[in-house]
């Protein structure tokens, strides 16, 4: 059986992204199955705002470079319902912004959220 110690290092910064999401925002997170084919990624719906959805992917080529895109499903402004996408280089950055969107803040207070 493998050991988180025996994990390749780009799957120990995928695992502790999600440790670290689930630290941060337990109570609103609920991960999904939808980035089940993806071998560095991640993706959460919002307990509170069922259409909000958020997804993490690992860059397979710079450890510890996440792409965020933060979804919400009522809008059809593009093919993925996505209202905002970001690239953070820390787990903490990744959590704060993904807390934030799944906890309800709209897109303006997102984009500055991001821009800060």
């Amino acid at each position: 059986m493998q050991t988180q110690r025996d994990l390749d290092p780009k799957a120990e910064d995928i695992v502790q992204l999600r440790q670290q999401i689930f630290q941060e925002c337990q109570a609103v997170a609920l991960e999904t199955a939808d980035a089940e084919a993806l071998l560095l990624g991640l993706s959460f719906q919002s307990r509170l705002l069922p259409e909000r959805h958020v997804w993490l992917q690992q860059n397979d080529s710079h450890r510890g470079e996440t792409h965020i895109d933060f979804e919400d499903r009522t809008t059809n402004g593009n093919w993925d319902n996505t209202v905002s996408r970001t690239i953070v280089y820390s787990v903490y950055a990744a959590a704060k912004l993904v807390c934030a969107w799944l906890n309800g803040i709209n897109k303006e207070a997102l984009e500055q959220l991001i821009q800060d």
